[in-house]
C-alpha cells in the first residue's frame, strides 16, 4: 500500500457508511435503554476490598484445582478503579 496516498472521499464515504450502519443498528437500543448510576457496579470490588482486603470479583470465583480460571478473581484486578 503506497503511503504517501491522500485520503479520498471514497475513504471518508466507506467511513461515514460504516458510522451510519453502526448508528442505526445500535440507535434505538440506546435511546430506549434506561441511563443509570454506576454506582451498583463499582460498589461491589469496594466491598470485597473492606472484607479481605483485595478487590476481587465475587460472582465469578473458580475454586477448581483444575480449571484454568482457579483463583482468577483473586489475580486479576478486571472490575474498575484499578488504582487499588
Amino acid at each position: 500500500m503506497d503511503q504517501s496516498r491522500p485520503t479520498s472521499y471514497r475513504d471518508y464515504a466507506c467511513l461515514a457508511i460504516l458510522a451510519l450502519v453502526f448508528l442505526a443498528w445500535r440507535g434505538p437500543l440506546m435511546y430506549r435503554q434506561c441511563p443509570g448510576q454506576d454506582e451498583d457496579f463499582y460498589g461491589v470490588p469496594g466491598m470485597m476490598i473492606l472484607r479481605t482486603g483485595l478487590p476481587q470479583i465475587p460472582y465469578i470465583p473458580s475454586r477448581d484445582p483444575k480449571s484454568i480460571y482457579y483463583k482468577v478473581d483473586v489475580c486479576l484486578y478486571t472490575l474498575p478503579p484499578l488504582g487499588f
